[in-house]
């Protein structure tokens, strides 16, 4: 019984990979960006010539679980990179001291203060209930900083005035679902991050809730958009996008997870599955019209 807990267990882990990219790793997107970026992720450095990349994160998260006694866990390179990410950014306080102090940052009993020598405290908005793993990375981020020394307070509100805040830009750190992606053409999705849908803060910016202003940025958007899907330059094109947004950081990605979707065929029958998933299986978004008309009743009362 317990190995095949463990082996279920494993199979949930390959669900929530790192992502340094700001797309998410899917099945399909991985082979396409992160795979083919893991090299250039790895020598991207900053003007001093750190490396700020840590491409071993999958084989640290695997040997970390295999400490912990779970079993069916990926074995080789690609199996752990498959399942975890090709990997992320480091965790170093030291060079993230040197840094603040750079700026006029100075740390005093523990606790680092602004320029103007008042206690740096941020404000991190999440939600109160709903998106757990969404709640989590709030927590385990905060405690995080904290553990360094910086005075972070979480706040929790409902998804209204969550929404709310997010869209108008009325806070300072927030934990999100800013991004996604299904197929390679990503132009589409990230449309919205054009610098014409930026807004002042206060105002409405919910395709854009970053702000990212970036010139260069929307050129290449613009680029994508007016390109065939079937152009050979767009996969080229948009990692050279990719490249540009880890360097600007419109916002820090840093897992990406799917989600269950569980369905129950006692009175219908023809759900999208992983034998023929010929739709993707989000009843709450527009697209489920392309399942409804598949689907077919079994005739059971």
């Amino acid at each position: 019984m317990r190995r095949k807990k463990n082996r279920s267990q494993a199979k949930i882990y390959q669900r929530i990979n790192v992502c340094p990219i700001q797309i998410p790793p899917t099945t399909i997107l991985n082979p396409i960006y992160h795979k083919p970026m893991r090299e250039w992720l790895t020598e991207y450095s900053f003007e001093d010539g750190y490396k700020p990349f840590d491409p071993t994160i999958a084989s640290q998260i695997t040997e970390q679980l295999r400490q912990e006694g779970l079993d069916g866990l990926p074995e080789t390179d690609d199996e752990m990179i498959d399942t975890f990410g090709v990997g992320w950014w480091k965790y170093d306080v030291e060079k993230a001291a040197e840094l603040l102090e750079k700026n006029g940052f100075t740390q005093q009993d523990g606790k680092w203060h602004l320029p103007d020598g008042s206690l740096w405290t941020i404000e991190l908005l999440t939600l109160k209930e709903g998106q757990t793993q969404q709640i989590r990375v709030g927590f385990a981020a905060a405690e995080s900083w904290k553990k360094f020394g910086i005075d972070v307070n979480v706040i929790q509100v409902d998804s209204a005035a969550f929404g709310s805040a997010q869209n108008t830009g009325e806070y300072q750190l927030v934990t999100a679902w800013p991004s996604c992606g299904v197929i390679a053409d990503i132009s589409t999705q990230m449309s919205t991050w054009r610098d014409v849908f930026v807004r002042p803060i206060g105002e409405s910016a919910s395709g854009n809730a970053a702000r990212w202003d970036s010139p260069e940025g929307t050129a290449m958007i613009d680029e994508l958009l007016n390109m065939p899907r079937t152009d050979p330059q767009m996969v080229e094109k948009t990692t050279e996008l990719l490249k540009l947004m880890v360097d600007e950081v419109p916002f820090m990605p840093m897992y990406g997870a799917a989600t269950f979707t569980p369905v129950d065929e006692y009175y219908w029958e023809g759900f999208p599955s992983a034998e023929n998933p010929y739709a993707a299986p989000w009843q709450w978004w527009s697209n489920y019209k392309y399942v409804v008309p598949m689907l077919s009743s079994t005739g059971r009362e």
